[in-house]
């Protein structure tokens, strides 16, 4: 009697061994990132996110440098912001004012040709990218995801519209964006268990499984549509499996022929979920600090540059325009005069960017990710700033940019 148990349980420990075995050499890629998981939940190295896809613009024409006599905002306001950007863990400053540069910065051994992660500031390339596609008729703003979404087609989802996606107000459930604390005194048991459920949540799944557009589509509806702004992964990554199927190209081939080469950029990295599959496009796209700004140049000037028409007129106008559920978010990029206080990425958690005064401006629009990475256009000003850098106490959304908007000579070189 003895011997049969010892055997069942013996069956039974090889079956469930074996079951462990299958799944976790299934998903491979996916386990393989989860061990190698920094510790810094915040900043993980580039070096993390593998496999990648390049892109090329070609290499083109870039702004050229202001003369230190011929500057249009004050020098003492650009060593300002130089000055505090390099005091809050930056790698890399740039401005760019009436078509010249005011300022270049360079911090811990970053240069003008090295390639940084925008993190976030990712997603903001599927608004751009959706510019040609909506003006040619192939999408429309407010065409419902179900007509390009097979999955969705007989589903509550599929009567989400384009523009609720680009807005982030789609309804889809809230998956924490950052790590999920356990509460003080919590035992080893709860910690561990905090822990995986947040490596196997649908989140993390999106962040560090192989197929992207598999997760994104299985996020729920958990409100309605247009009602509730999160700034969530899954919106710009289905935005970015629409476009996929409606052009039928791939993301990462429509930004380069459609934005890359049209403003001469250089290499640029996308973080894929497998070899030959689909691009991260929420996140942690790599580009060198000029062609980050050559993007932000495209929203000070109706998306021209230098004197070519690279997104369609009017876009820029459209990409600005925000939703009720959140007046400073418009098609994928924060838009408007963000008030003092806190910007929430996610209604009532608490987590998002600080402002310790208004911007000055109301017209900014401007490109976000994480660690203080943005890129600020600001039309009416004719002024981009770029900051890219990481995590920094302290951080506050709003001292650059109204520093250096309040540096801006006039003709006669007074403020």
């Amino acid at each position: 009697m003895l011997q049969r148990i010892l055997l069942g349980v013996t069956i039974t420990l090889l079956l469930v061994f074996a079951t462990g075995v299958g799944i976790v050499a299934a998903d491979w890629p996916y386990f393989k990132r989860v061990i190698a998981l920094p510790s810094d939940p915040g900043e993980w190295p580039e070096s993390f996110y593998q496999p990648i896809t390049v892109i090329e613009g070609g290499g083109g024409a870039f702004f050229p440098t202001a003369a230190a006599g011929e500057r249009t905002i004050s020098a003492a306001a650009l060593e300002a912001a130089a000055t505090w950007a390099g005091e809050h863990n930056s790698v890399a400053l740039l401005v760019l004012h009436r078509g010249r540069i005011q300022l270049e910065r360079y911090w811990q051994g970053m240069d003008a040709h090295q390639l940084f992660s925008g993190r976030a500031m990712s997603r903001s390339l599927v608004g751009l990218a959706y510019g040609d596609a909506v003006a040619s008729g192939a999408i429309g703003l407010d065409d419902p995801a179900g007509k390009f979404l097979e999955e969705w087609r007989h589903d509550p989802r599929g009567r989400i519209t384009i523009r609720e996606l680009l807005q982030a107000t789609s309804g889809l459930e809230e998956v924490a964006l950052n790590a999920v604390d356990t509460p003080a005194g919590a035992s080893v048991f709860e910690r561990w268990k905090t822990k995986i459920e947040s490596l196997t949540s649908k989140n993390a799944r999106l962040s560090l499984g192989t197929d992207f557009a598999k997760v994104a589509l299985s996020f729920d509806l958990e409100h309605e549509p247009g009602a509730r702004f999160a700034f969530a992964n899954s919106n710009p990554q289905i935005l970015g499996v629409i476009l996929e199927r409606a052009l039928h190209v791939d993301y990462a081939g429509w930004v380069q022929e459609r934005i890359w080469k049209p403003i001469g950029a250089g290499r640029a990295e996308f973080y894929m979920d497998r070899a030959n599959g689909m691009p991260a496009v929420y996140c942690c796209f790599r580009a060198n600090p000029h062609d980050w700004l050559r993007l932000g140049a495209l929203l000070i000037d109706d998306g021209v540059y230098l004197g070519r028409q690279v997104l369609p007129p009017g876009w820029v106008a459209e990409l600005a325009r925000t939703s009720k559920a959140n007046p400073l978010y418009g098609l994928q990029v924060w838009s408007g005069k963000a008030p003092a206080g806190l910007r929430e990425y996610l209604p009532g958690t608490g987590f998002g960017v600080q402002h310790g005064e208004a911007f000055v401006a109301d017209d900014t629009i401007w490109m976000e990710g994480g660690g203080g990475r943005t890129v600020w256009a600001i039309p009416s000003r004719e002024l981009v700033i770029v900051r890219l850098g990481r995590q920094s106490k302290g951080w506050d959304g709003s001292v650059l940019p109204n520093t250096l908007v309040g540096g801006i000579l006039d003709s006669a070189g007074s403020r």
